[in-house]
């Protein structure tokens, strides 16, 4: 299956024109050749990942076609079944599936974005998000259970989202009014009718981007209540899998720009990401980074503990969306709320994350100093004894525990004299 997968991807992306061009009147030629595409289609489901990795590029070549070039077959249906294809094995598996951590990973990071993209491309911003959508819960989870069946879907659909940040960025920038009301256009369409206008198209690709987003972040906007609600100390990774809220706090630091263009959407946002950085998720038991510390003629600092990776990406959004929405932030009441939610965070030890570019890893706490920092800094102008409260409430953990640590040198020292 390998080496046939192969070679049709060899020759998919050679004769990538050919393939999507033929007109499907024109014969049993054409008829063949479409039937190679199909071919690859299903090709796209082998159960191992490695099969479909070779039809990769031969598939970015088939987007690369102009719309307007190609058979009737080889238009949106094909990539609306090509995304949903791949949407599926970026699909976390199912708890006792058995598939090879590290090929399932390596094909959403590398074959799964790029086709995700390539199908944006094809497709259109409408078309695109409308099939995305539909994988989401037509209402919202209100407990546990429910989300145990909704969160791979919910979790895919970000990731996706993710995938396509600087497109849907881009897009959203270009969009102009329409000239006339957008109607959405169909497929069965006949060839002849008249399609929707530029103008048209692009209002409709806004509308229906920013509706795929508001819809998605309110799915993660309603987690930190659902926590609380179940009692303790509201740890979220209790009503989800660490892995959605991964997906959640990656998704809000690639879209801190819209978010700013709705204010009444940062706040919870805030709240699900210090929520999340402190969430107790499945993280390393400090094994693997005493040994590179070891390695490196280090010991594990005293405090300190192996962090899982939602921590830091938690913390790395909060400091985007601090730096994205300062100015709107920058008030004394409400930069001391959050003073008093990131302090805890702050004074519990360092919290190291590894393979983050860093041998020895990052402390997840410096992200979220630095956003909660720009904030207390635009104090000192209009509110300058607010921010030295705040500034003494961050500092006073640490402070005690340096003044700790002086007097126990200088009690060593004393004795030693």
């Amino acid at each position: 299956a390998f080496a046939f997968a192969r070679a049709l991807g060899s020759f998919g992306a050679c004769a990538a024109r050919p393939l999507v061009c033929a007109s499907a009147g024109a014969g049993a030629e054409a008829g063949a050749l479409q039937a190679l595409v199909l071919l690859m289609l299903e090709c796209m489901s082998h159960p191992s990942y490695r099969v479909a990795e070779n039809l990769v590029d031969a598939w970015v070549c088939f987007g690369d076609i102009p719309m307007q070039a190609r058979s009737e077959a080889m238009r949106l249906p094909l990539f609306e079944r090509l995304l949903h294809a791949t949407v599926q094995r970026c699909m976390w598996p199912a708890d006792g599936e058995d598939v090879d951590a590290l090929d399932f990973e390596k094909w959403r990071v590398q074959s799964g974005s790029e086709l995700i993209t390539c199908c944006l491309g094809a497709l259109g911003g409408a078309a695109f998000s409308s099939a995305l959508a539909s994988l989401l819960p037509a209402e919202l989870p209100t407990c546990a259970q429910a989300w145990a069946g909704a969160w791979r879907r919910v979790e895919v659909v970000a990731f996706a989202l993710a995938s396509v940040h600087v497109e849907f960025k881009t897009r959203l920038r270009t969009s102009a009014p329409p000239s006339a009301p957008p109607t959405t256009p169909t497929h069965d369409s006949p060839r002849g009718a008249k399609g929707p206008s530029e103008a048209e198209a692009l209002a409709l690709d806004k509308i229906s981007i920013d509706s795929l987003l508001a819809q998605s972040l309110g799915l993660a906007l309603s987690l930190p209540p659902l926590a609380k609600e179940r009692g303790g100390e509201g740890n979220v990774a209790s009503v989800v899998d660490w892995r959605l809220l991964h997906a959640f706090a990656h998704l809000m630091a690639l879209f801190g720009g819209w978010l700013k263009l709705r204010p009444q959407l940062v706040e919870p946002t805030l709240d699900f990401l210090l929520t999340a950085a402190a969430a107790r998720a499945p993280g390393g038991d400090g094994v693997a980074l005493s040994g590179l510390l070891a390695s490196a003629g280090r010991a594990m600092p005293a405090g300190a503990r192996e962090a899982p990776r939602l921590h830091l990406t938690a913390a790395d959004a909060f400091r985007n969306l601090c730096s994205h929405c300062a100015t709107q932030l920058a008030g004394g009441s409400f930069v001391d709320v959050l003073v008093r939610a990131v302090a805890p965070l702050l004074d519990g030890g360092a919290r190291l994350v590894l393979g983050d570019g860093s041998r020895l890893g990052q402390d997840a706490r410096v992200p979220l100093a630095e956003g909660i920092g720009r904030l207390v800094g635009l104090l000192e102008g209009s509110e300058p004894e607010v921010a030295s409260q705040a500034l003494r409430n961050l500092a006073s953990t640490p402070a005690r525990a340096l003044q700790n640590l002086l007097n126990m040198l200088t009690a060593h020292a004393g004795g030693g004299g």
